[in-house]
């Protein structure tokens, strides 16, 4: 029969082969074994410490270059758009910063900033009353959402190129019926407030309205009444964080000013990407790249750059915002959706 000190003595035994192996183990590695393995631990330390040196280098170089742009900046730009009109138009919700930094750089380009107009997450018209209130406004017999949205940007889109008198889309009237309220006798119709209007653009941004902000130029206020000044340029921004998906917003833009500018170019579009930050991969062209696939007539229209949170994306949209006047069209930046760096006229 099996006890339990045949089991005591059958793990001391397994234990006592265990330590025994250990022991013979360690007696025979070859003491040039260690060395080696020490050796290549040192190697390894060398290495690390010389990947951290060239960090610190190219981290140098970067600040730099920094620098540089900060200093050499306006030199470099100044004149490249001297006397050319160029409204900028952002989506609330985006990295405004880099926004703002690429309007100084138009401005160190001689550029006459029209002011900035941002998208605002209203424009996503999830509430039936604001669709009600776009369609009786712009005359448009829809009171689907989506139809609204995009009538309603393809009409900023005509306002905005064609310059000229902008005249009023509707009456002075303040309410129009709600066409999906059912009428009961005796009963007041459900009425909605109409945008008071005297354009598409002082509509959308005036009081009461907030599908659309205005910052001025640095000139003086803007006034969203009067019209742009003829040939004006376009440059339409959009990417992560934005309020208003580029699927509603930015895109169906770039796409309506592409065809409301005929057969001229007036389009840059861009967006500032992230690099990648230890774990955290690169962020880039979520914007671009979806522009891109509307199809080559869009893609031959419309230049890009993707990478406008640095200098050299901020110069490259400067040139190619020169290039529109040639009517040559590209695409800049790096990684997805770019084909050069910079434009060929840089």
């Amino acid at each position: 029969m099996i006890n339990f000190r045949y089991h005591l003595v059958s793990l001391t035994a397994i234990f006592l082969a265990l330590a025994v192996g250990i022991i013979l183990g360690v007696s025979v590695v070859d003491n040039g074994l260690v060395e080696g393995l020490r050796g290549q631990l040192g190697s390894v330390k060398e290495d690390v410490c010389r990947v951290d040196q060239q960090n610190r280098v190219l981290r140098d170089d970067l600040q730099a270059w920094n620098e540089f742009s900060t200093k050499a900046g306006p030199g470099l730009l100044a004149r490249r758009l001297q006397g050319v009109p160029v409204l900028v138009i952002g989506v609330r919700g985006m990295d405004t910063d880099r926004v703002e930094e690429l309007r100084a750089d138009l401005v160190s380009a001689d550029a006459r900033i029209q002011g900035t107009v941002w998208l605002t997450s209203k424009m996503q018209l999830d509430r039936q009353e604001d669709v009600l209130a776009l369609a009786g406004a712009f005359d448009i017999g829809s009171t689907d959402a989506e139809v609204v949205r995009a009538a309603v940007l393809s009409q900023l889109a005509v306002e905005l190129v064609a310059g000229g008198a902008r005249v009023p889309l509707s009456t002075s009237a303040t309410t129009v019926p709600d066409p999906t309220a059912t009428t009961v006798p005796g009963a007041t119709t459900t009425t909605v407030p109409v945008v008071p209007q005297a354009g598409v653009l002082a509509g959308l941004s005036g009081p009461g309205a907030g599908f659309v902000d205005i910052d001025s130029p640095d000139a003086g206020p803007f006034d969203a009444n009067l019209p742009l000044p003829t040939g004006t340029r376009f440059v339409v921004a959009s990417g992560e964080g934005a309020d208003l998906p580029d699927v509603q917003g930015a895109i169906p833009l770039v796409r309506a000013l592409a065809e409301a500018s005929g057969t001229s170019t007036r389009v840059v579009a861009v967006e500032p990407g992230k690099p990648a930050q230890g774990r955290e991969p690169e962020v880039r062209a979520r914007f671009i790249v979806p522009l891109r696939a509307q199809g080559k007539e869009l893609d031959a229209r419309v230049s890009t750059v993707n990478n406008v949170e640095g200098f050299k994306g901020r110069m490259a949209a400067v040139l190619a915002l020169v290039d529109l006047g040639v009517g040559r069209v590209g695409h800049y930046g790096i990684g997805p959706g770019a084909d050069r760096l910079v434009p060929e006229s840089g």
